[in-house]
């Protein structure tokens, strides 16, 4: 199957499936990396865009707001800790009841490393004011995915 991008073909795609055992808890108007996560790719192009796309579920305890980030090469993108409401506002914003939640999120980058060098994409958990959400939980049985999939620009 050919994937293609306004700047050019697929060098790989890379497919993480993740079980989640144990979940993991939130804390308040910050961002936690998910244990299990991370994906490494050594990238076969030079300056090339990386596309990310995840879907990870979850249970909530309280309702205040939930979001999902992505962490590459340690530095968080798509989200940042703070106590701004809109950075939360992905689910289960807005109300009090216990509740489950899914959060599908895409994002490009474009890194700027040549051919060779390693990237690492993880996923973290980020709530408003609330530290009672899990990504996966402790008593079940998780699955969620992360894709990358690294494009040329020529």
């Amino acid at each position: 199957m050919a994937y293609t991008y306004s700047t050019g073909p697929a060098l790989q795609v890379v497919h993480n499936n993740i079980s989640l055992a144990t979940g993991q808890a939130s804390t308040a108007y910050a961002y936690v990396d998910i244990p299990g996560t991370a994906t490494t790719i050594t990238l076969k192009g030079n300056n090339s865009v990386l596309y990310l796309q995840t879907y990870v579920n979850g249970w909530g305890n309280g309702g205040n707001g939930v979001n999902i980030a992505f962490k590459i090469n340690g530095v968080v993108h798509a989200n940042s800790s703070s106590s701004n409401g809109d950075q939360w506002c992905r689910a289960i914003n807005g109300g009090t009841a216990n509740r489950s939640w899914g959060i599908g999120r895409i994002y490009l980058c474009k890194p700027g490393l040549s051919i060779g060098n390693t990237v690492t994409v993880g996923l973290m958990l980020g709530t408003w004011s609330t530290a009672g959400v899990h990504a996966g939980w402790s008593s079940y049985q998780t699955y969620f995915h992360t894709t990358i999939i690294e494009l040329s620009q020529s």
